[in-house]
């Protein structure tokens, strides 16, 4: 990692145990330019000039990135084509699909209406903050940031017709129902300014999922989103998945029907 993170990494409770197994270099570009696979967690307004950096990098095999890929469709769209052009292998960072509700929900075909609610007070919210994370045009909001992991796994369910799909004006709170060929509809809700933390999952009178979070673990002492990613990276052993750019598609056919209007791509890609 480029030693300007060294700081940071030896505040954060739940990895600074880590901080001895790290390599440590100078710079982005020193860190590139030693790797065979890179891992992506930046901005989504930046993520395609990096992407694009290590695609032209023929040490570089493997490439993790973030979601979403882009701050809009249609400039996630661009870096997707870039990526599979690239012949490199490639992951996005989707681990909803990785919990055991989300493995539930991808193995058996239920017949009733799909209800998934998670209600939480964001960070940015609760501390107060004007980040990216909150600000829609950057990524951020309840649809592009939060939202899109479950855009992802409806996508490589099926799902790929957008019934409803609103933001509030803050983009904290999103509301959709999704349709799908042989699919109950599935009705979303995303709250990121909630009160209390509550997720569920029912598909009729079943209930899949009934906790405080996306991922059942509550160790403070460690990072509940560890175990997904772990799984995440286990997958370069496996086939490319192939419902990429359907996630994309269906988050484009969402953002039409919220009304968001249609940026213009970077053209740097």
């Amino acid at each position: 990692m480029p030693f300007r993170y060294k700081n940071k990494l030896a505040q954060m409770p739940q990895a600074r145990v880590l901080s001895d197994r790290v390599h440590w270099v100078a710079d982005d570009q020193t860190a590139l330019e030693q790797a065979d696979s890179i891992i992506i967690a930046i901005p989504p307004k930046h993520q395609p000039t990096v992407a694009q950096a290590a695609l032209a990098l023929l040490n570089i095999n493997r490439v993790v990135l973030e979601k979403p890929l882009a701050p809009t469709p249609t400039t996630a769209l661009e870096l997707l084509d870039r990526l599979e052009d690239s012949g490199k292998e490639f992951r996005i960072n989707y681990t909803f699909r990785f919990t055991d509700w989300g493995e539930q929900l991808l193995r058996n075909k239920y017949k009733d209406k799909l209800t998934i609610e998670w209600r939480f007070m964001a960070h940015h919210f609760k501390h107060q903050l004007h980040n990216w994370r909150r600000d829609a045009a950057t990524g951020g909001g309840a649809l592009r940031f939060y939202g899109i992991h479950l855009v992802a796994l409806l996508a490589e369910m099926g799902y790929s017709t957008v019934i409803t799909s609103e933001t509030d004006t803050e983009s904290a709170r999103w509301e959709a129902t999704l349709a799908g060929s042989h699919l109950p509809n599935c009705h979303l809700l995303i709250d990121t300014m909630a009160t209390q933390d509550k997720f569920t999952v029912t598909a009729g009178s079943t209930t899949l999922a009934n906790q405080a979070s996306v991922f059942s673990i509550t160790d403070p002492n460690f990072d509940m989103r560890v175990p997904a990613l772990v799984k995440l990276y286990a997958s370069f052993s496996t086939q490319q998945p192939d419902w990429y750019r359907a996630a994309i598609l269906l988050w484009k056919n969402l953002e039409r029907t919220n009304g968001y209007p249609e940026i213009e791509a970077f053209r740097g890609l």
